[in-house]
């Protein structure tokens, strides 16, 4: 009876620690994967679909474990260039820099 219980706890902590350590590490591609839609809704002229997806990449970048990036400072910058810039072109310009740091 001891050998189950101690099996049962540790699936049991296995599963409450598994999310945890998959969230941390798919956030980046989250990003990655807004940051090309946010491009495409930019060519299709969709203001709407960017401001989502902005918000996306905003939200994603606020779940990411910030301790293990080296520019962190530099991608806060990228994201507030894009949020600031006022044609599509910066836009994207600020989306393809942001896209760089956050591969650096």
């Amino acid at each position: 009876m001891k050998r189950y219980l101690i099996v049962f706890s540790i699936a049991t902590l296995i599963c409450l620690i598994a999310p945890l350590t998959i969230k941390a590490e798919t956030s980046l591609s989250d990003i990655y994967i807004s940051v090309t839609d946010a491009k495409s809704a930019l060519q299709d002229k969709d203001n709407h679909a960017f401001d989502k997806h902005f918000k996306e990449i905003k939200d994603n970048w606020q779940k990411t474990n910030k301790k293990e990036h080296k520019l962190v400072q530099k991608i806060n910058d990228d994201i507030e260039k894009v949020k600031k810039s006022k044609s599509s072109k910066e836009k994207e310009q600020s989306l393809n820099a942001l896209t760089s740091d956050l591969i650096d």
